[in-house]
Protein backbone atom coordinates (compact mmCIF):
# COMPACT_ATOMS: atom_id res chain seq x y z
CA UNK A 1 0.00 0.00 0.00
CA UNK A 2 1.30 3.37 -0.79
CA UNK A 3 0.74 6.75 0.79
CA UNK A 4 -1.97 9.22 0.16
CA UNK A 5 -2.49 12.28 1.19
CA UNK A 6 -5.87 12.63 2.66
CA UNK A 7 -7.25 16.05 0.65
CA UNK A 8 -9.73 16.99 2.90
CA UNK A 9 -7.50 17.18 6.52
CA UNK A 10 -4.88 18.57 4.60
CA UNK A 11 -7.19 21.63 3.15
CA UNK A 12 -8.62 22.07 6.60
CA UNK A 13 -5.72 22.16 8.25
CA UNK A 14 -4.01 24.57 6.11
CA UNK A 15 -6.91 26.98 6.11
CA UNK A 16 -6.19 26.47 9.83
CA UNK A 17 -2.73 28.28 9.21
CA UNK A 18 -3.88 30.26 6.90
CA UNK A 19 -6.35 31.89 9.15
CA UNK A 20 -3.98 32.68 11.52
CA UNK A 21 -1.34 34.17 9.46
CA UNK A 22 -3.80 36.11 7.89
CA UNK A 23 -5.75 37.13 11.74
CA UNK A 24 -2.56 38.04 13.24
CA UNK A 25 0.04 38.75 10.58
CA UNK A 26 1.13 42.43 11.83
CA UNK A 27 1.52 41.42 15.44
CA UNK A 28 2.70 37.55 15.50
CA UNK A 29 4.06 37.64 11.54
CA UNK A 30 5.49 40.80 11.51
CA UNK A 31 3.73 41.60 8.00
CA UNK A 32 5.01 39.14 6.02
CA UNK A 33 3.60 37.86 3.17
CA UNK A 34 4.05 34.18 3.17
CA UNK A 35 5.73 31.53 5.60
CA UNK A 36 7.75 29.28 4.27
CA UNK A 37 7.94 25.80 6.18
CA UNK A 38 11.59 24.15 4.89
CA UNK A 39 11.99 20.70 5.71
CA UNK A 40 15.30 20.09 5.11
CA UNK A 41 16.77 16.15 5.14
CA UNK A 42 15.02 13.05 7.25
CA UNK A 43 16.33 13.51 10.63
CA UNK A 44 15.66 10.71 12.96
CA UNK A 45 17.46 11.96 15.75
CA UNK A 46 14.63 15.07 15.82
CA UNK A 47 11.30 14.20 14.91
CA UNK A 48 10.02 17.68 16.97
CA UNK A 49 11.45 19.91 14.73
CA UNK A 50 8.74 22.43 13.91
CA UNK A 51 8.83 21.65 10.55
CA UNK A 52 8.75 17.65 10.70
CA UNK A 53 5.28 18.43 13.07
CA UNK A 54 3.83 20.55 10.58
CA UNK A 55 4.54 18.38 7.80
CA UNK A 56 3.00 15.30 9.70
CA UNK A 57 -0.39 17.49 10.73
CA UNK A 58 -0.58 18.90 7.20
CA UNK A 59 -0.06 15.84 4.86
CA UNK A 60 0.28 12.68 7.96
CA UNK A 61 4.03 12.09 6.36
CA UNK A 62 6.70 13.68 7.22
CA UNK A 63 8.62 15.31 3.09
CA UNK A 64 12.45 15.38 3.51
CA UNK A 65 14.05 17.69 1.01
CA UNK A 66 10.43 19.52 0.47
CA UNK A 67 9.77 23.58 1.13
CA UNK A 68 6.35 24.83 1.49
CA UNK A 69 5.27 28.25 0.79
CA UNK A 70 1.75 29.80 1.81
CA UNK A 71 1.21 33.16 1.04
CA UNK A 72 -1.63 36.14 2.54
CA UNK A 73 -3.55 35.78 -0.20
CA UNK A 74 -4.26 32.02 0.13
CA UNK A 75 -1.79 30.20 -2.57
CA UNK A 76 0.11 27.11 -1.19
CA UNK A 77 3.14 26.34 -3.27
CA UNK A 78 5.55 23.17 -2.93
CA UNK A 79 8.75 22.98 -4.13
CA UNK A 80 9.84 19.51 -4.21
CA UNK A 81 11.42 16.10 -5.45
CA UNK A 82 8.99 14.50 -7.96
CA UNK A 83 7.90 11.78 -6.06
CA UNK A 84 6.58 13.97 -3.10
CA UNK A 85 4.86 16.22 -6.13
CA UNK A 86 3.10 12.90 -7.25
CA UNK A 87 2.41 11.90 -3.51
CA UNK A 88 0.63 15.52 -3.36
CA UNK A 89 -1.25 15.96 -7.02
CA UNK A 90 -4.28 14.36 -5.81
CA UNK A 91 -4.76 17.89 -3.40
CA UNK A 92 -3.81 19.81 -7.04
CA UNK A 93 -6.89 22.23 -7.71
CA UNK A 94 -9.03 20.57 -4.63
CA UNK A 95 -9.06 23.56 -2.26
CA UNK A 96 -12.56 23.86 -0.89
CA UNK A 97 -14.62 26.79 -2.46
CA UNK A 98 -15.17 28.18 0.99
CA UNK A 99 -11.61 28.09 2.21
Amino acid sequence: MSAVVNVEKFYERLNKIHAHFVKHNESTWNGAYCISIDKGSADDDNRYLKSTVIHHYLFGYELPDTILLLTKDGQCIVLAAKKKCEFLQPAVGEAPKNG
